[in-house]
């Protein structure tokens, strides 16, 4: 039964890390094959290798949007897609093996679905919402790169426990019938939260399937926005076996407000 071994998969035990000061670029982006181009996804930070940031990253579906990843994602679900886990961390006491590529292909083709893991590709559009290319590109860029298994990186991926993630990226588009910002791409994690905005103005999650939105005030983002919450309304609306295996602390809907459109 997948379930079950998605359960064995999550479990897998911690590795080590190393950390140095030096300046690194994290771009986050969704690749095209097993290459390191991007595609509409692209949101560089700096960040300095002293901080512990990395992110669990999502897009938001709106099949009106002129995000072009946003309206890639309505096409296959209207709660969120996953991009993957973003980081900058080496981890120690592991060297690449010439067949990760394929052990991530045989771990990540049963799963895909179940996480909303969906291929965004450019290079091959007949891959688009499906599997593996798109992903095992991003698993190379930041997982096997930072000394990750293939296991040991779609465990991290697929580890939907909310300790020690709150929202560290925001990606948004402004839209002026509500002045708020739309959110396009989001990501949770440890570390300082990263925006990129052109507005200061509250954000807002849209619902694709009742046209309305969930409203955050801009000063209270990372108070109301918490992972609980984003995986109560959002990524448990799709798929509940997430709720099942990872509960919610705390099962709070009213940590933001709603409005139709």
């Amino acid at each position: 039964m997948v379930l079950s071994v998605l359960i064995i998969i999550v479990s897998s035990t911690a590795v080590m890390t190393v950390e140095t000061s030096a300046r690194v670029e994290i771009t986050v982006t969704g690749l095209n094959d097993s290459s390191s181009s991007s595609v509409e996804i692209q949101s560089v930070f700096s960040v300095q290798r002293r901080e512990r940031w990395e992110t669990w990253v999502y897009v938001m579906p709106h099949s009106r949007s002129n995000h072009y990843v946003s309206m890639l994602c309505a096409q296959y679900s209207k709660h969120f897609c996953t991009l993957g886990f973003f980081t900058h961390i080496m981890r120690e006491n592991r060297t690449a093996l010439a067949n990760d590529s394929r052990t991530f292909y045989d771990l990540i083709m049963p799963t895909f679905r179940l996480i909303n893991w969906f291929s965004f590709s450019d290079i091959f559009p007949e891959e688009r919402g499906g599997c593996c290319g798109n992903q095992m590109g991003i698993y190379k860029e930041f997982g096997q790169a930072q000394n990750l298994s293939p296991f040991d990186y779609l465990s991290i991926v697929m580890n939907y426990t909310s300790e020690g993630k709150t929202v560290n990226l925001i990606k948004a588009r402004y839209y002026e019938r509500l002045c708020v910002n739309i959110i396009t791409v989001i990501g949770f994690g440890p570390g300082s939260l990263k925006m990129k905005i052109k507005h200061k103005a509250d954000f807002a999650i849209f619902v694709e399937d009742q046209n309305s939105f969930h409203l955050f005030n801009y000063y209270k983002l990372r108070q109301v926005l918490t992972f609980d919450w984003f995986k109560t309304n959002i990524i448990c609306q799709d798929h509940e076996w997430i709720c099942h295996v990872f509960p919610p602390e705390l099962m709070e809907s009213q940590n933001s407000s709603q409005t139709s459109t």
